[in-house]
């Protein structure tokens, strides 16, 4: 029984002798346990602390959860990190291998560059020594023809005779006219260069036809003829208009051989002891060996002033130490053989000169395009001492000593005049 006057659990006795009367608020245990049931303070506060310390737990349990999350995101995030560093090392060490291939690739080319130019130089010496062996052959054969020649003209005094220096004019005594028009052909001929060979032939530059001409000059008759790969402006070496010099073998049949390609253009040619003297046509003449070494560009004056204004053909003379130019605009330009102007030579009667040759006497040959005449000018006087009336536009002149004979080239003219002079 539990009484609920006194707050008391009590036996049926106790009920009976103490409670019976005083006690109205007594009730049975077994049925009604669930009514008198209260919690006390202390079994609250033992339920809340429970409570409370499973509350506590579950917060240390998702705190930890959440702090393993976080370290977890962590890791993530350092494994991504090594894996970036990773990448970016070998990145970097690709980067200086680039680096070194670049720098070992660029030592190699220095190195071999070097090798390269010192086994060219030693090429080019013995290409050098070469040269001067066949030259030194040259000049040897040269000699004794030479010997072989004096030998003839001591014995032909009238052969001596035209070699003797020369201080009057010419004088025509016989004139040829001589078709050089060949039927293979296609345009009139145009014969912007001539000279006269060793033996007697005369050598036209065909620069219409793309053709290199031989003339025999006894027969007057075309005895052989050389297809260019462009048109001729001057022949013995050939000046092409690609700017090239072509060299020519003068055999029974001529052959072209090597050839030198130039960074100018080639016009006007003259050759002289291993040196090519090479005009533009307009304000220059270069100075080449025939290994093709540019070794002087004729330009200026010492005063600065341009030395040619319409450069065209070259002389180089044996009877003075003179390079003579025809310059269209200037007249006549005369150099030494290194290049170094000298003087300049002008006459009326000599407009736009376009041809230039000496007679090996001490005599400048010079044709007047515009003026269409030769005008004779000697070499020690610098004076005009002769002039011969020619056709029109005369391009070349050439002239042969042995035979006394003056060659004249015409532009678009199939005809060469070959003046017998005396």
């Amino acid at each position: 029984m539990f009484c609920k006057n006194h707050d008391e659990v009590v036996c049926a006795t106790c009920v009976a002798i103490t409670h019976r009367d005083s006690c109205q608020n007594i009730h049975s245990i077994p049925d009604e346990v669930d009514n008198l049931y209260k919690q006390s303070a202390s079994d609250q506060t033992k339920n809340q602390l429970l409570a409370a310390k499973k509350k506590n737990k579950t917060k240390q349990v998702e705190d930890k959860k959440k702090a393993t999350q976080q370290i977890q995101n962590e890791l993530k995030k350092q494994k991504l990190r090594a894996a970036d560093s990773i990448i970016n090392y070998r990145k970097e060490l690709e980067a200086e291998l680039k680096i070194l291939e670049t720098e070992s690739l660029k030592d190699v080319d220095v190195q071999y560059n070097s090798m390269e130019r010192d086994l060219q130089s030693e090429i080019k010496e013995a290409e050098e020594d070469i040269e001067d062996l066949e030259q030194s052959a040259s000049k040897l054969r040269r000699s004794i023809e030479n010997k072989a020649q004096e030998f003839a003209l001591r014995q032909a005094p009238t052969a001596e005779a035209t070699c003797k220096p020369k201080t009057t004019a010419y004088k025509v005594k016989q004139q040829r006219n001589i078709n050089t028009k060949v039927k293979e052909d296609k345009y009139t001929c145009r014969i912007l260069g001539s000279c006269f060979t060793e033996d007697g032939s005369l050598l036209l530059a065909d620069n219409n036809n793309y053709k290199l001409k031989r003339l025999n000059i006894s027969t007057y008759t075309i005895i052989d003829q050389l297809d260019l790969e462009t048109g001729p402006d001057t022949v013995a070496a050939v000046s092409l208009r690609n700017n090239t010099i072509q060299f020519v073998s003068l055999g029974d049949k001529m052959i072209t051989t090597r050839k030198l390609k130039m960074d100018h253009y080639c016009y006007g040619l003259a050759f002289n002891d291993g040196e090519l003297f090479i005009s533009d046509s307009d304000k220059t003449v270069y100075i080449h060996d025939i290994r093709d070494k540019m070794l002087h560009k004729v330009i200026t004056k010492k005063s600065g002033t341009a030395i040619f204004s319409g450069n065209r053909h070259l002389n180089v003379s044996n009877y003075r130490d003179f390079v003579y130019g025809a310059d269209s605009v200037k007249c006549l330009i005369i150099l030494n053989k290194q290049g170094n102007y000298l003087s300049t030579f002008t006459d009326p009667d000599l407009v736009q000169p376009w041809g230039v040759c000496t007679d090996k006497r001490g005599n400048i040959l010079v044709c007047g395009y515009i003026s269409s005449n030769i005008v004779q000018i000697s070499e020690d006087s610098k004076t005009k001492i002769g002039m011969i009336k020619t056709d029109h536009y005369p391009l070349s002149v050439s002239f042969n000593p042995h035979q006394n004979k003056l060659a004249v080239t015409h532009s678009n003219n199939n005809t060469v005049k070959v003046y017998e002079l005396e």
